[in-house]
């Protein structure tokens, strides 16, 4: 999981080169912004073609058309720019990756990573909501408000095979769950499934 964490969040700061890369290309927005660099390597400053990398230091000035920049140094177009965003990505996604797989590891125990995760609690009844923990000992057992209040007395569940059992007023099944068949009994469903 915290592996999954990790390359989802490089993808997305790649995703994001990318859109500032575009928009640089298309729409001249130089998003990727430029840095004044006073030395410079580049195969292409090898006369003989060898792919020799050659260095430039102590860049001062530079002309593009005979005219003068002055920036005093070389202006690089945006590769420093993006490396930075994607040095910074990078520790932002091993740091909480790292968070996160010892979260996972310990079973939600931790104060680190419940201080990024938001929380929700619901109110039933007046009551004061439950206590934030994932220990099933401490919160006690799972409760359901009342249908009474916003539900018809009779809740009709449908089982798997297309039939529907009542379920009684006062009780509200588990969400994500259904009658598994053949011919099983759950929540008041007793449907016959075909053979």
């Amino acid at each position: 999981m915290a592996l999954v964490a990790f390359c989802f969040s490089m993808t997305v700061g790649v995703l994001w080169e990318f859109f500032e890369f575009g928009m640089d290309r298309l729409f001249q927005m130089d998003m990727q912004k430029d840095t004044v660099v006073n030395s410079i390597t580049s195969v292409m400053l090898d006369p003989t073609n060898s792919n020799i990398p050659v260095t430039i230091d102590g860049i001062t000035s530079v002309q593009v058309n005979g005219q003068e920049l002055g920036f005093g140094g070389y202006l690089d177009i945006g590769l420093y720019d993006t490396m930075e965003d994607l040095f910074v990505n990078f520790i932002g996604a091993v740091t909480f990756s790292v968070i996160g797989y010892f979260y996972i590891k310990h079973r939600g125990h931790g104060k680190l990573a419940k201080a990024f995760i938001p929380t929700i609690t619901d109110k039933v009844d007046g009551a004061a909501p439950p206590e934030n923990t994932t220990d099933r000992h401490k919160r006690g057992p799972r409760t359901y408000p009342k249908a009474g209040a916003f539900l018809s007395p009779l809740i009709p569940l449908p089982c798997v095979c297309g039939a529907a059992a009542p379920v009684p007023s006062g009780t509200l099944p588990p969400p994500l769950y259904r009658p598994r068949c053949p011919r099983q009994r759950w929540w008041g469903c007793s449907c016959r499934c075909p053979r």
